[in-house]
């Protein structure tokens, strides 16, 4: 496995260290899981999406300029990383 080196505050580090610690992981895996939840693909409305998510579909108004993709990567990196 290819190795890489990134910066950050000191403060970032120990925060990493220490989340990874509680779960039982390490923070180059924790890292590994953040990226590839960034590169999964979105989920898309297809045939098998029911009628009323089809409906429900842009009644609601996201906040601030984000896109989804930003937001479900927001929530997949809070999911992982508390």
């Amino acid at each position: 496995m290819t190795q890489i080196t990134i910066q950050a505050d000191p403060d970032l580090v120990q925060l990493a260290n220490s989340l990874a610690q509680a779960r039982g992981t390490t923070v180059s895996e924790m890292v590994h899981q953040i990226i590839r939840a960034l590169a999964a693909p979105l989920p898309s409305v297809t045939e098998e999406t029911s009628p009323l998510t089809c409906k429900a579909t842009g009644l609601l108004r996201l906040p601030g300029e984000k896109s989804d993709r930003d937001l479900i990567a927001e929530a997949v990196a809070e999911k992982h990383l508390k």
